[in-house]
């Protein structure tokens, strides 16, 4: 019953500010700004003319398996470069579970050695989440709905040598679910509960979760907090 109210009061909220009976605030700063890629100062290009000379070495379980998937798929739809899943390599974007104990739970590392790239989460979803922000703040993918998703296109794909970042979850609990929302929407904006089903896709925890707090956890936030060390 409550949903009911709640569901006809925001109706009747729509069609007072459709008829203007409601004053519609227009000055909001929804953003909207283009994509400005992080400042480089060792350059290093993962793709160069449309070409890789770098593959992608998953070390994992099927979680990791499925970033290094993520991670090959864009670098393609980016570039047209498809760096092959390898088990070794010359030059080579390691992704995997950190040695380090330090970081928290869906947490993960950003670093590069200079020439190699590695995306080492706390466990393997952090991981996952590592390859999510790579492409979305370093490449500029972004992922607005489950069916709308903005990928630049360039033949060049570069990172920094000097690429040192520890990012870390402010929230343990992260949902902000709708209906029609699937499983790997919720992933790639780190949400880690879903109310609606089990999960079928790596990146989110299942209902049955014995936490009490996902229960308090109907407050929307995406949001992680970042430092770099």
């Amino acid at each position: 019953m409550t949903s009911t109210l709640k569901a006809v009061f925001s109706l009747i909220q729509v069609v007072l500010f459709a008829l203007g009976i409601i004053p519609l605030d227009t000055s909001i700063d929804y953003g909207g700004k283009d994509y400005v890629a992080p400042e480089i100062s060792s350059p290093v290009h993962l793709v160069q003319s449309g070409e890789t000379g770098y593959v992608i070495i998953a070390d994992g379980d099927e979680c990791i398996r499925t970033a290094a998937s993520e991670m090959q798929t864009y670098i393609e739809k980016i570039s047209g470069a498809k760096p092959e899943i390898a088990t070794e390599g010359d030059k080579f974007i390691y992704i995997g579970v950190s040695k380090r104990n330090d970081i928290k739970a869906d947490g993960f590392h950003l670093y590069s050695d200079g020439v190699n790239l590695f995306i080492e989460g706390a466990d393997s979803r952090g991981a996952l989440y590592g390859v999510y922000t790579f492409l979305e703040e370093y490449l500029g993918v972004r992922w607005f709905t489950p069916t709308l998703e903005v990928v630049p296109e360039s033949k060049d794909i570069i990172f920094d040598a000097k690429l040192n970042r520890t990012v870390e979850p402010s929230f343990s609990i992260r949902r902000n679910d709708t209906m029609g929302t699937n499983d790997a929407y919720r992933a790639r904006t780190k949400m880690n509960v879903s109310f609606w089903k089990e999960p079928t896709f790596c990146g989110t925890l299942p209902l049955t979760c014995s936490c009490p707090i996902l229960f308090l956890a109907s407050t929307p936030n995406i949001l992680h907090s970042a430092t770099a060390e």
